[in-house]
């Protein structure tokens, strides 16, 4: 990495975005190289259709470019906020695959597929293929907006002010009770 790369390695995101905002290229780069694989894995979570997953990302990137004079103030963080966008594109794509969908189908056209992080090697293999489907088959059983807010928790760090934001509710309370619900439930169920 050269020197400039490093410069902008040693950044923060917020120091990134405000750079951004001002015409900073090299800010957009090194917030692609930080976030672009995170936001692939991510979503995943949406569609299993790898090149329409690239697509929206590589899109919400031009779309920082284009618009970085316009773009907001980040209220909590740049990682948020990118896991929002990321979101919002890949629903628009596939809206625009399935034409017509009105908010009231929606809720039954996007499930929330809640993926397990590829770090879990503590246990043995077997053990924990077994545990993982178990698992996977407990998540199956809650809603589609638990499983998200679950993602955002425990996969992406996120606070309950983040997901409140992301998943558009009203309050953290909200969160928390979302999650203490499907945290409750999956202790019975597992």
């Amino acid at each position: 990495m050269d020197s400039k790369g490093q410069l902008f390695h040693e950044k923060s995101d917020e120091q990134l975005w405000d750079l951004l905002k001002s015409g900073n290229d090299a800010s957009l780069i090194a917030l692609y190289n930080r976030y672009f694989h995170n936001l692939i894995s991510y979503g995943y979570q949406f569609s299993k259709d790898k090149e329409l997953i690239e697509d929206a990302v590589q899109d919400l990137f031009v779309d920082l470019n284009v618009k970085r004079k316009q773009l907001p103030n980040i209220k909590y963080s740049v990682k948020a906020y990118l896991l929002k966008s990321t979101k919002f594109k890949i629903i628009q794509y596939l809206r625009q695959e399935v034409k017509s969908i009105d908010a009231h189908q929606e809720s039954r056209f996007f499930e929330f597929d809640y993926a397990f992080s590829i770090e879990r090697h503590i246990i043995s293999k077997q053990l924990e293929e077994e545990q993982n489907q178990r698992l996977k088959i407990a998540t199956e059983t809650l809603t589609s907006r638990q499983r998200e807010a679950l993602y955002y928790f425990y996969n992406e760090q996120l606070s309950y002010d983040q997901i409140k934001d992301i998943m558009e509710l009203n309050t953290t309370k909200s969160v928390r009770n979302l999650i203490y619900k499907a945290i409750s439930h999956l202790k019975k169920v597992f």
